[in-house]
Parts: structure tokens; sequence; C-alpha cells
């Protein structure tokens, strides 16, 4: 029955990762409450308790799906009803679990889990079987992972689960647990020749629609690529409108831009920074990476000339450069998303 369930979940696995996109490391840590039912005589009756666990694992990230495969160890203390005795467990165990993301940052599937060494809760550390081997068990049960918004490059995952064990003859056990989880990117999978391809024919091409997303509306402060909140749930209202049309456009280059202030070098990384900010906030809205792509101007072209702080603060800007195939209903749909909310600025 092991064997079948390992095998099983790692050909899940392997399916679910045939188009990965991203590889993630995570190390993380959480606590936890487990209940057991036994009619066996010698436990002393129901037990339960708290316990803590750590665990480092890998996660691969699909358009649509997410692959969990790590090791951690676990420390419980387990009493019975009667509280005559505590028992304990400290053990390692295998974990694989394969999750369908159901928005860009929750995903819920199913997790299995393997203890390496003594048994799970079920005897004191110094049970061994009748061949003389530390025993062993498996868990299974639901899996919901939550990624927390970050506007660093590193993910901060929140996870959550409800195991039962699936082989534990006389005895029910189940287990919840809540982790959190910090993870650094590890690789990430590279557009397509095709693609490449189409980027460097689209950049020569004349933009068929541009939309210039202003000071009045990001309002970037000098030398900063932050977006503050306001302008955050802005722009995923525009992503909001272009995934809803996602089929009356083609691509959008996004375009950093800075104002006069400082070293030229310097406000070109800082232009595309920008370009970049806007555009994660895109993907992470659920807008497909593979229709984005952005490039930073720096203060090469200055909408206003002048030395004021009204001239710096308009050269801050971002703009979306629809190429390839758009619909004009769209562009004018955007604009009027846009005018909206630079007449609500103004008034405020």
């Amino acid at each position: 029955m092991k064997i079948k369930l390992v095998v099983i979940s790692l050909l899940v696995s392997i399916n679910l990762n045939a188009n990965q996109d991203e590889l993630y490391g995570f190390i993380g840590a959480g606590a936890g409450y487990a209940m057991i039912n036994s009619d066996v005589a010698g436990d002393g009756g129901d037990k339960d308790g708290f316990y803590w666990q750590a665990q480092s694992f890998l996660s691969y990230y699909t358009k649509y799906f997410e692959t969990n495969f790590g090791i951690g160890f676990l420390d419980t203390s387990q009493k019975p009803d009667n509280g005559a005795f505590t028992m304990t467990t400290q053990t390692t165990f295998l974990e694989l679990a394969g999750n369908y993301r159901i928005t860009s940052r929750f995903s819920l599937g199913l997790g299995l889990r393997q203890i390496l060494g003594e048994e799970l809760l079920f005897a004191p550390s110094s049970t061994v079987n009748v061949n003389n081997d530390i025993t062993t068990n498996n868990t299974v049960g639901l899996h919901l992972n939550y990624d927390i918004p970050t506007k660093v490059k590193y993910k901060i995952k929140l996870q959550s689960g409800i195991h039962k064990a699936i082989d534990s003859n006389e005895r029910d056990m189940y287990i919840g647990f809540l982790q959190i989880a910090f993870g650094m990117r590890l690789y990430q999978l590279q557009p397509s020749i095709e693609y490449v391809d189409r980027i460097k024919e689209v950049i020569l091409e004349k933009p068929a629609q541009t939309i210039e997303l202003s000071e009045k509306v990001l309002n970037f402060t000098s030398g900063s690529a932050d977006i503050d909140s306001d302008a955050e749930l802005f722009l995923r209202k525009i992503a909001a409108l272009l995934m809803k049309n996602k089929n009356d456009w083609e691509l959008i280059k996004i375009i950093g831009h800075t104002d006069s202030v400082g070293n030229k070098d310097l406000n070109k990384e800082l232009s595309e920074r920008r370009a970049r900010s806007v555009a994660n906030i895109f993907i992470d809205s659920g807008v497909r990476k593979d229709k984005l792509f952005y490039v930073g101007m720096g203060e090469e072209l200055l909408k206003n000339f002048k030395k004021t702080s009204k001239a710096h603060s308009e050269n801050r800007r971002v703009e979306l450069k629809f190429v390839g195939k758009v619909d004009k209903s769209l562009a004018n749909k955007l604009n009027k998303l846009i005018n909206q909310k630079t007449r609500k600025n103004d008034t405020e």
C-alpha cells in the first residue's frame, strides 16, 4: 500500500511539472494539533496534544499547478484522556504535495507524508516492531497554500493542512497544522525561441496604442520604484480589465521613466525597476507574463524639460505601449478608467 501511494504521488508530481515555470527553495516552521482515537488497551485511551515542525522543501510553479517536495522534522507531546503519562515523538518525514492553483496566490491539493524513524504519536521513541526495526507510518491529507504578496523578489508562503494516518490499523489519527515559509527563486523557465523572436519583432514595431500612467496615477517619489497601496489597487483594476479582454490585445511593452535629477546610469536602472514593479503587479494579478515585457528609458524621454518639482514629478511615470493586435475599445476603456482616477485625485 505504501509503495503504491508513493509511486502514484511521484507520477502525479512528474505530470504536474512537465511544463514547469519556476522553482523556489523554501524553509519554514509551524505548529499543529493532533488527535488519536484508539481502541488498543495498551494505549491508555484517546490522546491529543500540540506539536511543532520545521521543514525545507522545493516548490515547482506552473501556470495551473504547484508541487512541493521536502523533508521536515516534527516534535510532539501527547497525553491520553486519563493524563497518566506523556508520550513524546521526535522524527523526520518526507512530504510530497500536488496542488491546483485556484488563483495566482491560492492553491489547493493533496499531500503525502512518510514518517522516517519512530511511529508517529502511537508509541514511545524506544518502540521497535517484531523485526527489530523502528516503526514507520504514512499520512495523507488536504493542503491549502497562500502566497503572501510582497514587494521583494522572495516568496512568503502560508501553508495549512489536515492529515490522516493511512496505515494505523486500530487507531485513527488526525493532524492539523499551520506553517509559514520563506523562499527564494532557484530557476525560471526561459521564454521559447519563438517568443524571443516575437519580442524582437515587436520592439521594432510602431506601437498600436500608448497608455500613460502619469504621476497622478502612480506618484513615484524621487529615487524610488515603490508603488503605494492606492496605486497598486488601481493597477490591479487595470490588470482585471486586461484579463477580461485578453483576446483583444497581443503584447504590452511597459516603459519606465525618471526625472533628470541625479546620475544618468542610476536613473536608467531606476526606470527599469519602476517598469518591473508595474509588470510584477500585473503578473501577480493573473496577466500572463509571456504577454508582457519591460524596459527602462531613464531620463532619455522627458515629458517636461523644466527644472521645477512639478516637472520632475511629471517625468516620473510609466507607459503601457500595446504592440501587435489591440482593439480600440479596450484602449478606450483603459483611458476612461485612468481619467476617472485622475479626476478623483485632482479633487482630493
